[in-house]
C-alpha cells in the first residue's frame, strides 16, 4: 500500500499557504524551521510533486502545490 501524507503535513502544508513563508509557517505550527522544511519535503516526496518553489530570495507555491491546495481544501469542505 502507498504512503499517505501524515495529517501534520497537511495541516503544515495549509499553514505554509496561508503565510508564504517558512519561518512564519514554523513558528505558527510551534516547531523549527528545520522540521518544517523537511516535513514539506516528505509531503512533496510522498505525493511525488514539487509543491514549494524554494530559492535564496524566498518560497512560494508551485502552480501543482496551488492545484493541490484548492483540490484538498475542496475535499475537505464536503
Amino acid at each position: 500500500m502507498k504512503e499517505l501524507p501524515s495529517i501534520e503535513e497537511l495541516k503544515n502544508f495549509i499553514i505554509y499557504e496561508r503565510v508564504q513563508n517558512f519561518t512564519l509557517a514554523a513558528n505558527q505550527a510551534n516547531i523549527t524551521q528545520s522540521a518544517f522544511s523537511f516535513q514539506m519535503k516528505k509531503l512533496e516526496e510522498t505525493l511525488g510533486v514539487k509543491l514549494i518553489l524554494r530559492s535564496n530570495r524566498g518560497s512560494c507555491l508551485t502552480p501543482e502545490g496551488k492545484i493541490f491546495y484548492k483540490k484538498y481544501v475542496e475535499y475537505c469542505q464536503n
